[in-house]
């Protein structure tokens, strides 16, 4: 699997709209190698859910899922698959235990400066 590849920000293009509003949905992406995956989601508290490919380049894989915002702040990460190998990414942190993890959230209401990146 490309680590290199895996992303995503807090910007227009992977938080959709990107100054969200309480109660608002948003699309969120994720990028990862072109066809290196075959498996994305997105886990939000204690549960997952499978996210689908919106966009391919000759470089890069899109995926995208709709999420309902409330008036908490939105916490979430990525998982995404290949055979045996399971990547947890976000955009904060690398924690390297066969794993990657980083955390992201979404606090509605409030703008987000141009590549600024999660928490």
């Amino acid at each position: 699997m490309n680590r290199e590849a895996l992303f995503c920000d807090g910007t227009q293009d992977y938080v959709i709209p990107a100054e969200s509003e309480e109660n608002e949905k948003v699309i969120l992406r994720f990028r990862t190698a072109h066809n290196d995956v075959e498996e994305v989601k997105i886990l939000v508290g204690n549960r997952s859910h499978s996210m689908w490919r919106a966009k391919s380049t000759d470089e890069f894989d899109y995926y995208e899922i709709e999420c309902q915002l409330g008036t908490e702040p939105f916490k979430y990460s990525f998982r995404s698959r290949k055979a045996s190998r399971s990547v947890i990414s976000t955009d904060a942190e690398s924690l390297i235990t066969g794993r990657i993890i980083t955390r992201s959230s979404l606090f509605p209401g409030s703008p987000r400066r141009p590549g600024r990146k999660g928490l």
